[in-house]
């Protein structure tokens, strides 16, 4: 092979070099370095950042957001249970002596009261203590008024009164109750028709 040959297959071979070169960087370019995904923080957990590394060398960045897990609002928490330790927001907060209960909590470690004890507590310190009315006023089956103001009598939350006349008062207790739940129960559209209807019946 002559030097001028030579001098060709070179520059060839060099050609072919930068051409492939070009490739890799172009390759390398387009690779990705960095991925950042965000996924939902677990229960309890306050959220925060992971770094992992892939087989080639990229880097997925996960960010855990931070929910309210009882309604699941995003970025929306600002208290802890002081039971279970689950992130409340404000809404989903309930403060009873002085510490921040979720709902489930405050039902299984203090105050249980449903929906219908909770109307006949709200007829009960209105004033209105004879069950038929109490029946009509809440949509309740008369059963249900009795049945209620039973449990309520239990757990203290009612008494029953007077020298000639008895009727029905509330507890200190059960106003704790009662203001409890005009949180939970008092914004739901029923709850608001009752209300409505026991305020213009109320003496």
């Amino acid at each position: 092979m002559t030097l001028e040959q030579l001098l060709k297959e070179i520059s060839r071979i060099n050609s072919r070099l930068d051409e492939i070169e070009q490739r890799l960087d172009e390759m390398q370019f387009h690779r990705v370095i960095l991925d950042e995904s965000r996924v939902v923080e677990g229960e309890g957990m306050l959220g925060g950042r992971t770094y992992l590394t892939g087989q080639t060398g990229e880097i997925q960045k996960l960010i855990r957001v931070p929910v309210c897990d009882s309604c699941g609002q995003i970025g929306r928490y600002e208290f802890i249970c002081h039971h279970c330790e689950k992130k409340l927001c404000r809404d989903c907060t309930i403060i009873y002596e002085n510490t921040t209960h979720c709902l489930d909590c405050l039902r299984r470690y203090h105050i249980d009261l449903s929906k219908k004890a909770w109307k006949v507590l709200k007829c009960i310190v209105n004033g209105v203590t004879i069950v038929s009315t109490i029946s009509r006023l809440t949509k309740m089956l008369r059963e249900e008024v009795i049945t209620s103001m039973a449990e309520l009598q239990r757990l203290g939350f009612i008494v029953k009164d007077g020298w000639i006349i008895k009727r029905y008062r509330i507890t200190e207790d059960g106003l704790v109750a009662m203001n409890l739940y005009d949180r939970i129960y008092g914004s739901d559209p029923d709850s608001y028709d009752f209300l409505m209807e026991l305020k213009d019946y109320a003496p």
